[in-house]
């Protein structure tokens, strides 16, 4: 498997233990579901802007 393969597959794992876990934590506090919003949020943001500055990157590098 090469770097990216091994990254994505890391990126999934990770993804899969955060979902189980903030829903076993946000099922015995009602307060966690507001910062599991927020956080949501939050995580929308960044990956607009990243997915915004990986296409002016991409546009960039073909000029």
């Amino acid at each position: 498997m090469r770097k990216s393969d091994w990254l994505i597959a890391a990126l999934l794992i990770g993804m899969g233990i955060m979902c189980m876990s903030v829903s076993a934590v946000s099922f015995r506090s009602m307060p966690m579901m507001h910062i599991g919003t927020g956080l949501t949020r939050v995580l929308l943001c960044v990956g607009m802007l990243a997915l915004v500055l990986l296409v002016w990157s991409y546009w960039r590098k073909r000029r």
